[in-house]
């Protein structure tokens, strides 16, 4: 028989959320250094989702009163055919938990079913870059990688005619890639 008992946490860690330009900076900060997040993870990332399909963001950081040690990015979505979810992230690939560790990303999650709860949520959805142990999982996404060169016009050479033409356009009329 399984035993009922929860797991007590071995650090004094709080969960937060996001709702100011300070936390921004931290939580970018950790986003930029977590090997787990993606560019999706980014607090810019929210405001286009926010601004562009007036989603609802429910952020949550998890810290340890030095320094964030966990992130998960949710957005409250509304759909005539799925009703109401909470999804980590919208339009993104990537989005799920970012976390320094097991305990950290317990906790994250524990919050986002209480955030579901609270939004009447009919599901949570998390894309995680990998499946986690007793969570549903579904293959609607693939990711492709390929090493690309140094040199910029070595990466140029590579994308077809029509392509590179337009990459030309783009870098003659000022854009660059940063």
């Amino acid at each position: 028989m399984k035993s009922l008992e929860t797991k007590r946490p071995t650090k004094k860690i709080r969960i937060g959320r996001l709702n100011d330009s300070e936390s921004d900076i931290k939580w970018d900060k950790y986003v930029e250094w977590s090997s787990h997040a993606t560019f999706f993870h980014l607090s810019g990332w929210k405001r286009v989702l926010e601004k562009t399909f007036g989603y609802e963001a429910h952020y949550l950081y998890a810290d340890d009163h030095e320094k964030i040690c966990g992130v998960l990015p949710l957005m409250r979505v509304r759909s005539l055919l799925s009703g109401t979810a909470l999804i980590s992230l919208p339009f993104s690939v990537y989005g799920g938990i970012a976390a320094d560790d097991e305990e950290v990303e317990d906790l994250l999650l524990e919050e986002a079913k209480h955030v579901a709860l609270e939004n009447n949520a009919n599901y949570l959805e998390l894309r995680n870059k990998t499946a986690r142990d007793g969570m549903p999982t579904k293959n609607l996404y693939w990711t492709f990688i390929k090493e690309l060169p140094v040199a910029a016009r070595e990466c140029l050479a590579m994308l077809p005619r029509k392509a590179r033409a337009a990459a030309r356009k783009g870098g003659n009329s000022g854009l660059e890639a940063i």
